[in-house]
C-alpha cells in the first residue's frame, strides 16, 4: 500500500511538473497575436522582448481587422521562426480589398523565455507585404495586356485593310 501511495505521489509530481513547462514559441506566439487582434497594449508588451519594446511603438503596431493563423516552429538555439498567414480584413471596401500574406513571428529567449522579436516580425510582415503587392500588381498588369490585345485586335485588323 505505501508503494502504491508513494507512486501515485511520483507520477502526481511528474504531472504537475510538466504542466508547468516553459511555453513553446508557437505558444507565445499565438498569445502575442490574440493580445494583438484585441488591441492589449500591456499584454503585447508582455510578450515582446525587451530590445523590441525600445524600437517600436507598439499602439501603432495593433490591428484588430487581422486574422493569423500559424504554422510549424523552427527551433534554431536561443532563436525561433513561426510560420504565419495573416489575413488583413478590410472593413472598407471603397478603399481596398482584404490581402493575405505569409511571414513569421520571429522570437528569441530572454532568461529561458520565449519572447517576440518585434523588430524582425515586423520586416517580416513588411517583406511579405510588398512580395504580395508585386505579385498582384504583375498579375493585373497581366490580365490588362491580355484585355487589351483582344479588345484592340478587331481594330488592329480593321485598320490594316
Amino acid at each position: 500500500m505505501k508503494k502504491i501511495v508513494q507512486w501515485c505521489c511520483l507520477i502526481s509530481l511528474s504531472a504537475f511538473l510538466i504542466g508547468c513547462g516553459k511555453a513553446t514559441p508557437t505558444q507565445v506566439a499565438d498569445n502575442f497575436w490574440q493580445a494583438v487582434q484585441k488591441k492589449e497594449v500591456e499584454k503585447v508588451k508582455s510578450f515582446a522582448s525587451t530590445e523590441s519594446q525600445k524600437h517600436i511603438n507598439l499602439t501603432s503596431q495593433m490591428n484588430s481587422n487581422i486574422q493569423v493563423k500559424l504554422g510549424a516552429a523552427k527551433i534554431e538555439e536561443d532563436r525561433a521562426d513561426v510560420a504565419m498567414h495573416i489575413v488583413y480584413i478590410n472593413k472598407d471596401p471603397k478603399k481596398s480589398l482584404d490581402m493575405e500574406i505569409d511571414a513569421e513571428t520571429l522570437l528569441v529567449q530572454e532568461n529561458g523565455e520565449w519572447r517576440v522579436d518585434l523588430v524582425g516580425t515586423s520586416e517580416s510582415i513588411r517583406r511579405s507585404s510588398l512580395e504580395t503587392m508585386f505579385e498582384v500588381y504583375n498579375k493585373a498588369k497581366v490580365q490588362s495586356e491580355k484585355m487589351g490585345q483582344t479588345q484592340n485586335a478587331p481594330l488592329k485588323d480593321g485598320l490594316g485593310k
